[in-house]
């Protein structure tokens, strides 16, 4: 038990000749080097004398738990500490910017609105002889000499009102905005992941909307190939169908389709291909679709995103409306028989 005794006292003398070359040990005692930092120093440590204690019968034990709880102890002493008064940076321009709304608000309240109110009270009553510009001016001068102090804070608080509100707006618009951009670039990035796909169930290309690229003309024609498509995703599971992709992924692009629109831009594009779903599909099912353009090897590429329909949607072909659906990669018009069925278990009443 001697033996043993000096061997734990020996290793206890490397273990506080270490930690008083680290810096973690002052005199006798543990202290901490730095403030905010005692509890985690003072817990590892003593963690450390009792692993010693516990493996004091196995030297090799013993330094191996000296060489696991050091490192945790350096870091513990160089690792710096968050600052719980420390703001972030967008909380601090949160807060500078409703600071501003609010001044602006407070003199936008008693130089604006103050006086535009005594402007029209003087129409209103024509009190005294002087000019409706004179008699606002007087009241203006009146309350900032602060003789109408409760007139003044009231006009100052409903401008601070409007003022925060219009600066709550103005920000909630420009984090939309944000998120917009945001989601347009992810689904840029990864565009040309979903053309390696290739078609699938629930993916389709097709080259143009109305331009017939082998005829080098418009065929209407076009137009109905997609509708078939989107009602599919639509009576199915939804979808993506990407136009101005050819069918072995390589980019067409819109221009063709373009030129023959009278706004030629996306913004036409897109009010084309809404008209032609809310005209053939039903207006209700333009609430399906959401449309994202892309621009891939300065081409644009529009990516239709469809989702399910809570009813039934047919196509309008002439007198009889069809119903389809999409098997695979391909869409397929169901005859009666088949649409009664689907659309009993599809929608059960």
């Amino acid at each position: 038990m001697e033996k043993l005794s000096q061997g734990h006292d020996r290793r206890l003398g490397v273990l506080k000749e270490t930690l008083i070359k680290l810096g973690l040990l002052e005199g006798d005692g543990l202290q901490a080097v730095r403030k905010g930092r005692q509890n985690r120093v003072a817990l590892a440590a003593e963690g450390l004398r009792l692993d010693l204690i516990r493996t004091s019968l196995d030297k090799s034990q013993s330094d191996a738990g000296l060489k696991r709880a050091l490192p945790e102890l350096v870091n513990a002493r160089n690792e710096p500490m968050p600052n719980p008064m420390h703001l972030s940076w967008k909380l601090r321009s949160r807060l500078r910017i409703f600071a501003v709304a609010l001044l602006l608000g407070a003199a936008v309240g008693i130089f604006v609105l103050y006086p535009t109110n005594e402007f029209v009270y003087y129409y209103e009553y024509q009190p005294g002889n002087s000019t409706a510009a004179d008699f606002a001016l007087a009241q203006l001068h009146r309350s900032v000499k602060g003789e109408t102090p409760e007139k003044t804070t009231l006009y100052a608080i409903v401008g601070m009102i409007l003022s925060v509100s219009g600066a709550g707006l103005y920000s909630s618009m420009q984090r939309r905005s944000q998120r917009i951009e945001q989601l347009s670039a992810a689904l840029d990035s990864d565009l040309h992941t979903l053309i390696a796909q290739g078609e699938s169930a629930q993916l389709e290309f097709k080259s143009s909307f109305r331009w017939d690229l082998r005829e080098n003309k418009v065929n209407r024609a076009l137009e109905a190939v997609v509708l078939k498509t989107l009602a599919g995703y639509m009576n199915g599971n939804g979808g993506t169908l990407l136009i101005g992709v050819a069918d072995d992924g390589a980019v067409v692009g819109l221009d063709h389709d373009y030129k023959t629109l009278k706004k030629q831009d996306r913004d036409g594009f897109e009010q084309a291909l809404m008209i032609a779903v809310a005209t053939k599909l039903g207006g209700d099912a333009c609430h399906q679709v959401q449309i994202v353009f892309h621009s891939v090897e300065n081409k644009e590429v529009c990516r239709v995103m469809v989702a399910p329909t809570p009813r039934p949607v047919y196509l309008k072909e002439g007198d009889a409306p069809k119903l389809y659906v999409r098997t695979g990669v391909s869409t397929r018009e169901l005859n009666v028989q088949e649409a009664v069925d689907y659309t009993s278990a599809r929608w059960p009443k």
